[in-house]
């Protein structure tokens, strides 16, 4: 027993004399580990910024990922920046230093660190110099591929079977860079200062819609172009959403003239309507607001808090939604995608709640997009409203009193509708006996104008200002909503339509016969020289009369007929005696400049000086006082010859162009489009030879344009010697 005793009390002293060792080893090496782990860290500094003779810590919020961020210098030049990232691979963590310049451009990275456990042969490739050395000199964001074909000037190779390695590794140099640009650029991602407002004008192609962030001094802080029917020519009118045409309205004061910036080349049209919108949209102070509530919710992604702020109506539908806040830190080039416009642009329309197979995922980021999903359900489900937003967005949802009057018993009621802006426009009134107005709602299910323009239409302050309005309306019984004229005129012209229905014929409304002050008297000497003629405007056909004086002077001038359909508000101004008694006086046949375009309706205006001309040719005839030059040409197009015949003024201008049906075999629906007033109205006015530039090729068919073109400079070259 005492021999059991003593061997017990000898292993004791003998585990507590090596534990002792241990201890003093460990104290005596772990100073000497640190120091040495420093060593290779500042080592992997200078391997990663090799122009770099120092590096100073910078300490700044908000580092995280980064655990450390480095100022590289060469004397007192800044050469570049160093950061660490501590990533997770597939094995651990995984310690990248990467070098980045002040352009973004990366020059150089290190793998590695004391806890690198990736498998050998796969991952462990990740700390080769093979993998490593991809990085220098890619400007970030880099992406990672798999194959050949898919590589570009920002990417890198895959390590073979190591995927989550080589994302891990490329994600932490991405958040280097992106850290180095958020400390050189704070104020980038800030929205801009000021308001937000919307207008839009006619383009070439359809509606040209902006969205302009302006300061209270007219100074534009913020700009975007186009809306989901935005339909500009590919190559022309299209570029009015490139960057280099947007960033050069930034800093510059409202109003704005087309001499202000640089136009789209080739697309006049398109840059003017967008100058125009510009001017309207603060000039009428048309705020851009979302219908709905703004909420808000949190939720982990996987690099930190993903924060949305989701604007949403009561039937869960989606109108607008931005992701992130000053906490936002997913990975550069994965998780960050999900502030692109494009991601978020897909969750416009869908209804709340969703789920991850609603939508497409950012590619490589799963994490932060499920975050993003999580976040709408429960901002939505659990009603958290963005105080910071204010109470604007849940006064917007309520649905206005249809008028501040009560109906009285047994009031006459009818209901109509009329097309809007954003489709039919319902209205329901109450007439008394004296067939005034005495209640009106506006709106029903299928209403979609837009919000905070076009749907003041249904708020108590408009409506009432129908209230004891006798009907039929006419034209100035009811002031229009500022920025909102479609939605104006289709309520009026609804609530006509139902007081019809109760028996109330709405008066018929013509242009006036004349838009000039000449006394009838006079205007009755010239009846003899009096015509009417049509030519193809932006909505159908433009109908013109005119009256000439004997100097072959405009007298008079009156646009439309029963076929007239120009855009209300745009086009449809060509009928007002503010643009026709600009033609009067003015010697026919009209030239390019004669009269001022429509702002916004320039194929209607055409359209307007085509039809003029064509009525003046009925009354002067081919052998009047102002001849004008004919020829014909063919050019090869591209399924056969198109051949042009034009007509020339006396100075050189086009006068018309029409392209022959005969022995045409241009693409229906493409090419064809050559042969349609809208392509050809283009032409007239401008002064031959055509340069490239002066005319707005057709979506997928530059052939055909082409062929047109090249057709009218070559009849040019038989009239002009």
């Amino acid at each position: 027993m005492k021999k059991k005793i003593s061997a017990w009390i000898a292993l004791g002293l003998i585990t507590l004399v090596a534990g002792l060792m241990l201890a003093l080893t460990n104290e005596v090496t772990s100073e000497k580990i640190a120091t040495q782990e420093i060593e290779a860290q500042e080592q992997a500094r200078r391997d990663v910024l090799p122009a770099a003779e120092t590096f100073e810590a910078l300490e700044i919020e908000g580092l995280a990922p980064l655990s450390e961020l480095y100022v590289g210098k060469a004397g007192e030049e800044v050469v570049g920046f160093v950061g660490m990232v501590t990533a997770t691979g597939y094995g651990g963590p995984v310690q990248v230093i990467a070098g980045v310049d002040e352009e973004g451009t990366v020059t150089g990275i290190s793998v590695g660190g004391s806890d690198f456990s990736e498998t050998a042969g796969l991952g462990a490739k990740s700390k080769e110099p093979a993998f490593m050395q991809q990085f220098a000199g890619k400007k970030t964001p880099i992406k990672v591929v798999k194959s050949a074909e898919d590589r570009a000037e920002n990417t890198i190779d895959a390590i073979t079977a190591a995927t989550i390695t080589t994302n891990a590794v490329t994600g932490a140099v991405n958040n280097v860079a992106s850290k180095v640009k958020s400390y050189l650029n704070p104020d980038d991602g800030k929205p801009a200062e000021g308001t937000t407002y919307t207008a839009e004008e006619q383009g070439f192609g359809g509606p040209v819609a902006v969205f302009v962030t302006v300061k209270d001094d007219g100074t534009i802080t913020g700009l975007e172009i186009g809306d989901e029917r935005f339909n500009e020519t590919e190559g022309f009118g299209m570029g009015a959403k490139d960057p280099a045409f947007i960033s050069q309205f930034i800093g510059k004061t409202l109003p704005l003239t087309l001499d202000d910036i640089d136009a789209v080349s080739g697309a006049t049209i398109t840059t003017t309507a967008v100058v125009n919108a510009l001017n309207r949209a603060f000039e009428e102070k048309n705020v851009v607001a979302p219908e709905g509530v703004r909420y808000t919710a949190i939720e982990q992604g996987f690099a930190g808090p993903v924060a949305v702020f989701v604007t949403v109506k009561d039937d869960g539908t989606i109108t607008a939604l931005e992701i992130g806040d000053d906490q936002f830190n997913e990975t550069e080039g994965f998780g960050m995608g999900a502030k692109d416009p494009a991601f978020i642009e897909q969750f416009i329309g869908k209804t709340l709640p969703l789920t991850l197979d609603d939508i497409d995922a950012v590619s490589g980021a799963t994490i932060t997009s499920t975050a993003v999903v999580n976040a709408l359900n429960r901002a939505f489900e659990e009603k958290l409203v963005d105080e910071s937003a204010g109470q604007t967005a849940a006064v917007q949802e309520e649905t206005p009193a249809p008028t501040a009057a009560p109906v009285p018993e047994g009031a006459r009621t009818a209901s109509a509708s009329s097309k809007g802006f954003g489709g039919p426009v319902g209205v329901t009134i109450w007439l008394n006996d004296d067939d005034t107005i005495a209640a009106l709602t506006v709106g029903d299910e299928d209403f979609a104008e837009t919000d905070g323009i076009g749907s003041r239409a249904r708020e108590e302050a408009y409506t009432s200002t129908f209230i004891g309005k006798k009907v039929p309306l006419a034209e100035g019984d009811v002031d229009t909503l500022s920025g909102a004229t479609v939605t104006s005129k289709a309520v009026i012209k609804a609530v006509n339509k139902a007081a019809e229905k109760l028996g109330i014929a709405a008066e018929a409304t013509e242009a006036p016969a004349e838009a000039t002050a000449e006394p009838a008297a006079e205007a009755a000497q010239t009846e003899e020289k009096t015509a009417s003629a049509s030519s193809k405007g932006f909505g159908g056909p433009v109908a013109v009369t005119i009256t000439l004086n004997d100097d072959n002077t405009i007298a008079s001038l009156v646009v439309g007929d029963e076929d007239f359909a120009e855009t209300d508000g745009i086009g449809s101004r060509a009928r007002e005696e503010a643009y026709t008694s600009t033609f009067i006086g003015k010697k026919v046949p009209l030239a390019e400049g004669d009269v001022d375009t429509l702002s916004g309706a320039t194929v209607t205006s055409t359209a307007v000086i085509k039809a003029v001309n064509k009525a003046a040719e009925k009354l002067l005839g081919a052998s009047g006082d102002d001849e004008s030059l004919a020829a014909t040409a063919t050019a090869d197009g591209y399924r056969g010859p198109v051949t042009v015949s034009l007509t020339l003024n006396t100075d050189g201008t086009i006068q018309s162009v029409a392209v022959s049906k005969e022995g045409f075999e241009e693409t229906v629906g493409i090419g064809s489009k050559v042969l349609d007033d809208e392509f050809l109205s283009q032409f007239v006015g401008k002064a031959v030879p055509l340069k490239d530039g002066d005319v707005d090729t057709i979506v997928n068919a530059t052939v055909s344009s082409s062929a047109v073109i090249k057709a009218v400079n070559e009849a040019a070259a038989q009239l002009v010697k």
